[in-house]
């Protein structure tokens, strides 16, 4: 699939890579051994049905792939869904590595 003009935008602007479908996109970008999931998104109706999680894990593979030995995200607490959120990125596997004040910050290292 073609890369949409957001995922052309952040590509540029922040030097980030997107996995995109029909029903949504997970961005991501890589600071030394280290994947940063900086969004998802799923459209409601498909929400619950594992695309999220088919995109986090493509974004794993790649990841492992250039040696990044973890994979992290990031939650506001004061945004609209963020407890659906956190609970999906639980759910995925990810945990609570530390809170800074406005964001709570998970990871999810490699085995």
């Amino acid at each position: 699939m073609k890369k949409s003009f957001y995922g052309e935008y952040i590509k540029e602007r922040e030097n980030a890579d997107i996995i995109e479908n029909e029903y949504g996109f997970a961005s991501y970008s890589f600071l030394d051994k280290m994947c940063y999931i900086t969004d998802v998104y799923v459209i409601p109706e498909k929400r619950q049905s594992r695309i999220a999680s088919d995109m986090c894990d493509e974004i794993c593979v790649v990841a492992k792939e250039r040696g990044c030995g973890k994979v992290v995200t990031s939650v506001d607490p004061k945004t609209f869904g963020a407890t659906e959120s956190i609970k999906a990125i639980v759910n995925y596997g990810f945990k609570v590595f530390l809170t800074d004040g406005t964001l709570i910050w998970f990871e999810k290292e490699f085995v």
